[in-house]
């Protein structure tokens, strides 16, 4: 994590944690968060080792506790409401720890666009990478149960895009049509474009997953697997559907983390819509404009955080809340505005010959 820290934040970031962060040295078994507290910093781990654990009141499962060593971010991810409570994090050895306040971090992201890029960019990897670690602590069966999850990505997406951004996605974007049965992606295939899917709905269907003493095959092998005996191999009766998408919901947003070729293959199960945006155009969009940057890696992070959640209600550890805020209520509708607005613009230029039948 120390590179990917490093990578990502530019001198005027690193300056400015040093000027509002305060550094703490703390011996071996310190208790850096308590799980009946809020927490209301943000802390950077520059030495050591923490071991950080969720413990939900009346929880019915377990999850192990995961170790986070040095460049690891830990207590209130940067304006991700989302964010897990209930984290207990103690010092494994004598750590050194930055700690950024949470209402510095705030005023921060929404005052330096270019930071906010860098910082939701590498909470969003974070996320991703512990997700992939629990899963590999839990083994196999977890991984399909967090497949599976039914995430409904627009009331995150297009609550958090601004009107430009969709002008934008809608200039450089294709829409596309595409019969039912077509393959939108191919199972480890490197991911060429964002996809929105307009209308219509997909399935992601992957291989059934084999014990963990099966060694798993190359990526390269699955990469240059023939395509009609990759095809073939998912229609069979041992490949399993782990989840469905529907209007307003996102194929290959994994291009924004540099993430490796999905294991699963998208379908459409019947007539389908789509807008598709070339990576290269995303690519170059998020290297000039930061308050894109900013809200596309902030989007991830939210839905890698939403993620993360179901995941532990799935699992037993975190209890459903049976309550819709009217926050969320004002969200919801405020996507399913900019969603529809979206569509209607794009059915005009659908009009004027924008689209492609594949």
């Amino acid at each position: 994590m120390t590179n990917l820290l490093l990578s990502e934040l530019s001198n005027q970031d690193i300056d400015w944690m040093l000027q509002t962060g305060t550094r703490a040295d703390l011996a071996a078994g310190t208790m850096l968060l308590h799980p009946d507290q809020t927490a209301d910093q943000l802390f950077i781990v520059l030495q050591g080792a923490l071991k950080a654990a969720l413990a939900a009141p009346q929880s019915t499962g377990s999850v192990p506790a995961v170790q986070l060593s040095s460049g690891e971010m830990v207590g209130t991810f940067p304006l991700l409401e989302s964010a897990l409570p209930y984290v207990a994090a103690s010092a494994l050895t004598e750590v050194t720890v930055l700690a950024l306040p949470r209402r510095a971090l705030e005023h921060k992201l929404q005052e330096d666009l270019n930071f906010a890029a860098h910082l939701y960019r590498v909470s969003a990897q974070m996320l991703a990478n512990r997700l992939e670690a629990m899963v590999q602590q839990l083994g196999h069966g977890s991984e399909m149960g967090l497949s599976r999850l039914q995430l409904k990505e627009a009331s995150t997406v297009f609550a958090e895009l601004q009107d430009q951004d969709l002008d934008w996605l809608i200039a450089v974007g294709q829409v596309r049509t595409l019969e039912p049965k077509a393959i939108l992606q191919r199972q480890g295939r490197p991911v060429d474009a964002l996809h929105i899917l307009l209308e219509g709905a997909v399935t992601l269907r992957a291989e059934a997953l084999t014990s963990p003493e099966t060694p798993l095959p190359s990526p390269l092998l699955n990469a240059f697997e023939p395509v009609a005996a990759v095809d073939s191999e998912l229609a069979a009766e041992a490949a399993q559907e782990i989840a469905r998408l529907s209007r307003g919901d996102l194929v290959g947003e994994t291009v924004f983390l540099d993430a490796l070729p999905p294991a699963y293959q998208v379908q459409t199960l019947r007539e389908c819509q789509v807008l598709s945006v070339p990576r290269w155009r995303l690519e170059s969009k998020l290297l000039y404009d930061d308050g894109f940057a900013a809200r596309i890696f902030r989007i991830l992070a939210l839905l890698l955080a939403n993620k993360q959640q179901l995941f532990f209600q799935q699992l037993g550890i975190l209890a459903e809340s049976p309550e819709i805020s009217s926050q969320l209520l004002n969200r919801l509708a405020l996507a399913e505005a900019r969603f529809e607005w979206m569509v209607k613009r794009i059915q005009s230029q659908v009009v004027s010959g924008r689209e492609l039948k594949w």
